[in-house]
C-alpha cells in the first residue's frame, strides 16, 4: 500500500515521502496512529492543502531532536557491572544504556531506548562500543559506551547458570517489536515522541489539528 506521510518516519522516510507499506503495517499502525495517510486522490489533494502548516509543525520538532543530537554526538558514556572474565551477567541493552549510562550524565535529556542502536547488537562483554541515537531517518549521533568489570561480588554458580541459559535461547532479550524497528521505534522520528517533547517512541504527534488520518 502506498502512503503519504504526514510525520518523519525514523527508518522509511520524511515528511511528505509517498511510500510503499505492508497493509497491516499501514492499516494497523502508520494510519491510526497519525503518521500517515492513504495515498489516493483525494487524501493528495487534502495534504497539498494543509502541508504548509502540518511542515511548520515538524520543522519544529525536527529543531529540537537536533538539538537533542548535538547533546549525545560524540559524547562517552561508562558504567560497571558484574562479570567474571569479561563475560557479563546479563547482556547491555538500549533500556541500560538509555536509563543507567546516558540519564546518568544528561538526566534532562529527552531519549527513549527504541532511539539507541548498538553497531554490535546486545553487550555481552566488558569493552568499548559504539552505538548511535536514531531519532528520524535524517538525524542521528554516534556515541560510545564504556562497560567496565565490576568482580567484586562474583558469584561463578550464578554466571554459570546464566551462561548455559544464553546457550540455549538465541532470542534477543531486549529486541524492539517489528513496527517499533521500522519506525522507533520509527528510535524517535518526528513521529516518536519521547516521553514529553521528544519524537522518539512514535507516539502519535498531531502535525495538523484538523487532519483526520484515519479518513
Amino acid at each position: 500500500m502506498e502512503v503519504i506521510l504526514i510525520k518523519d518516519l525514523k527508518r522509511k522516510g520524511t515528511f511528505g515521502d509517498i511510500i510503499e507499506v505492508a497493509d497491516g503495517y499501514a492499516r494497523n499502525y502508520l494510519i491510526p496512529n497519525g503518521f500517515a495517510l492513504i495515498a489516493n486522490n483525494s487524501n493528495k489533494k487534502r495534504f497539498e492543502e494543509m502541508k504548509d502548516k502540518a511542515l511548520a509543525q515538524v520543522s519544529e520538532l525536527r529543531a529540537e531532536l537536533k538539538k537533542t543530537a548535538d547533546e549525545i554526538k560524540g559524547k562517552t558514556f561508562s558504567m560497571t557491572a558484574l562479570s567474571r572474565d569479561g563475560k557479563l551477567y546479563g547482556s547491555i541493552t538500549p533500556s541500560v544504556i538509555v536509563n543507567d549510562m546516558i540519564r546518568k550524565d544528561l538526566p534532562e535529556l529527552k531519549i527513549n531506548a527504541s532511539d539507541v542502536i548498538i553497531d554490535e547488537g546486545n553487550i555481552k562483554f566488558v569493552g568499548t562500543y559504539g552505538c548511535k541515537a536514531q531519532f528520524t531517518k535524517d538525524i542521528s549521533a554516534s556515541f560510545t559506551i564504556i562497560i567496565e568489570s565490576d568482580e567484586s561480588d562474583e558469584q561463578p554458580e550464578l554466571l554459570e547458570a546464566i551462561l548455559e541459559v544464553e546457550d540455549k535461547n538465541t532470542t534477543d532479550d531486549d529486541t524492539e517489536s517489528s513496527y517499533a524497528n521500522e519506525t522507533n521505534a520509527p528510535i524517535n522520528d518526528l513521529s516518536e515522541v519521547s516521553e514529553s517533547t521528544n519524537i522518539t517512541d512514535e507516539e502519535p504527534v498531531e502535525t495538523s489539528e484538523d487532519l483526520d488520518p484515519a479518513e
